[in-house]
């Protein structure tokens, strides 16, 4: 089962990355699909209590839509961009609701101790977890992989491993693809495995 993997595909254009910015420093409408609750839960993580990170996801334009479409790969479903909240360290463990895989293109780190992390729960043999499913008590998980993604290159990540993305207290910004299966027109290579760590 792949959990993630570099994706041979082109940067996006200034044109395209400006704009996704200026949503960003903009008040244009955020999708929050997952609440308030949701959004300001506690996590309770080895290395101490943190709120966790609260998102920004704003969907981008037609125009940004089309140049992924014929560049990255024409089973996309949508294209935006994702910006946590400076002060805040972790995601928590958490699989997606809108998307079984996501295409990303890591613009800020958010920290120079960044990591993305993958997770199973103790208690259960399964890996892959229905949508909108959390953890908040890190010590029910088992770590199965960590790492820290590249900037400025496309990531592809299994959406429905429990994840969480932490140390990104200075804010992390991204462009993420949505895609609800591997498209055969994306060139994959140095994909990690679920087998790598067994």
């Amino acid at each position: 089962m792949m959990l993630l993997s570099r994706v041979d595909a082109p940067s996006p254009p200034d044109w395209l990355v400006s704009r996704a910015l200026e949503r960003v420093d903009t008040n244009h409408p955020i999708m929050n699909t997952w609440g308030e609750d949701y959004a300001n839960r506690m996590l309770y993580h080895p290395s101490g209590e943190y709120q966790s990170s609260n998102n920004k996801v704003i969907f981008l334009d037609e125009d940004s839509y089309t140049w992924a479409r014929e560049n990255i790969s024409k089973e996309i479903v949508d294209i935006r961009i994702f910006a946590s909240t400076p002060g805040r360290f972790l995601t928590g463990p958490h699989t997606d609701m809108t998307r079984w895989y996501t295409l990303q293109y890591l613009m800020k780190t958010g920290g120079k101790h960044h990591r993305t992390a993958y997770y199973k729960e103790k208690a259960h043999s399964d890996i892959e977890y229905p949508s909108r499913y959390s953890v908040t008590e890190y010590s029910k998980l088992e770590q199965l992989c960590s790492m820290e993604i590249p900037t400025d290159c496309w990531v592809l990540l299994n959406a429905h491993v429990l994840h969480s993305v932490e140390f990104i207290e200075e804010g992390r910004i991204s462009l993420q693809i949505n895609l609800n299966d591997i498209p055969a027109d994306l060139k994959l290579r140095n994909t990690i495995s679920i087998s790598n760590y067994k």
